[in-house]
């Protein structure tokens, strides 16, 4: 599996809640608000491969989309636009639970946004899953568990320097 590009996110943009960890996953797995180019040219990450931000009369809606069932956090439709695909972010270990809002996310979008020949797919991903949440997708093959990874890096000064104020340069 490729890793995804490093990303440098936009002053005062830092991924630290909820809300911001749709901006993350919308960021590095399905490419933000523009083309997946835009971040990775090479096409490197996992859903940006074959997925877009849903667009609708051509903005990009798919980030927190709004429905009458709920809100989706990531809606995404393929680049051949023969798939929707719902993404359903969890912080920390996802239960069961999750299947169930995820179908019914999807059952909206069925219903209410695919063209004829559109399908629906859905998406969770979550730093942690467990054997309940498993056994509940076995028989649900429309809906794919992603683990998510993150790597936080904090440093002192400026870049070429130590801690201690040093320059690491000779």
């Amino acid at each position: 599996m490729n890793a995804a590009p490093v990303r440098e996110w936009p002053a005062g943009r830092v991924p630290v809640g909820a809300g911001d960890l749709t901006y993350l996953v919308a960021e590095v797995a399905v490419g933000g608000q523009d083309d997946v180019a835009d971040l990775d040219p090479a096409g490197h990450t996992l859903l940006g491969k074959s997925y877009d931000i849903y667009q609708d009369d051509g903005d990009a809606v798919g980030q927190q989309y709004l429905t009458s069932v709920g809100t989706i956090d990531i809606l995404a439709q393929s680049k051949d636009k023969t798939k929707l695909l719902v993404v359903e972010l969890k912080r920390g270990r996802a239960s069961d639970v999750v299947v169930g809002q995820t179908l019914r996310y999807m059952g909206y979008v069925q219903t209410e946004l695919a063209d004829g020949g559109q399908t629906v797919e859905g998406a969770i991903i979550a730093l942690e899953d467990d054997k309940k949440l498993r056994m509940a997708l076995v028989p649900v093959p429309s809906v794919t568990f992603y683990h998510y990874e993150v790597t936080f890096t904090l440093t002192s000064g400026t870049p070429g320097e130590s801690a201690t104020g040093q320059s690491g340069k000779a």
